[in-house]
C-alpha cells in the first residue's frame, strides 16, 4: 500500500479524536466523549463480549467497530431526532435516517477513496454494518447502543451533565427499547442495576 496515502488517511481518521459526540454536546455533557473514543469502547466491547461467541466472527466484527464512525471525520457525528427519547426537544442539526446514511455515504467513499483500491474494504464492511443483515454487523450495532447505555452510566456517576437535567435515562430507554441480543440484554440490566444503585 502507498505509504504517502496510508499517512493521509490516518490524518484524516485522526481528527476523530477532536471531534465531540453530538448528543451528549445536545444534553449539555460538560466533557463529552469524542468519536474516537466512543470507537474505542464500542471496539473494546465488542472485542470482550464476542470472545465467547459461536455465532460471529470476532475479527470481523472488530474490524466493523473500528471502522463504524471513521466517516464522522469529514461528516461529523450527525444525529436522529428521536423525538421519543429526547424528552419531545426538536433537535438541531439532525437528519432522517435516509438523509443520515446519504450524507454518510458519501463521506465514507470520500475518505477511504484516499487509500485507491485498497479502501474498498473499508467501504464494504461499513455497507456491511449499515445493511445490518450479517451477525457481526447485528452484533456490533447493539453493542454501539451498549457504549451508549454504559456512557451515560458514567456521566451520571460524575454529574457531569448540565444543571436542571435530571438524569439521562432516556439513553437507557433507547437501549432497552432496541437491544435485543441474550447476552447484551443482560450486560445492559448489570448497567441499569448499577445505575440504580448509585
Amino acid at each position: 500500500m502507498d505509504k504517502e496515502r496510508l499517512i493521509d488517511f490516518f490524518q484524516e481518521v485522526s481528527r476523530l479524536k477532536e471531534i465531540k459526540r453530538t448528543g451528549w454536546l445536545i444534553d449539555g455533557v460538560k466533557e463529552p466523549e469524542s468519536v474516537a473514543e466512543h470507537t474505542f469502547m464500542t471496539a473494546f466491547m465488542t472485542m470482550s463480549l464476542g470472545q465467547s461467541r459461536n455465532d460471529i466472527d470476532l475479527l470481523k466484527a472488530v474490524k466493523i467497530a473500528l471502522i463504524h464512525d471513521i466517516m464522522e471525520s469529514r461528516t461529523g457525528d450527525i444525529v436522529l431526532p428521536h423525538k421519543k427519547y429526547n424528552r419531545g426537544k426538536p433537535l438541531e442539526n439532525s437528519f432522517s435516517p435516509e438523509r443520515k446514511h446519504e450524507i454518510e455515504k458519501k463521506g465514507m467513499r470520500e475518505l477511504v477513496s484516499i487509500l485507491g483500491k485498497e479502501g474498498l474494504k473499508y467501504f464494504s464492511l461499513w455497507e456491511e454494518l449499515e445493511e445490518g443483515k450479517t451477525p457481526e454487523a447485528g452484533f456490533v450495532k447493539q453493542v454501539d447502543w451498549l457504549q451508549l447505555g454504559f456512557q451515560a452510566l458514567e456521566y451520571e456517576k460524575n454529574n457531569n451533565y448540565k444543571e436542571g437535567l435530571k438524569n439521562l435515562g432516556h439513553y437507557f430507554r433507547f437501549c432497552k427499547d432496541n437491544i435485543n441480543d441474550p447476552q447484551l440484554k443482560e450486560v445492559l440490566e448489570k448497567i441499569i442495576a448499577r445505575r440504580e444503585k448509585q
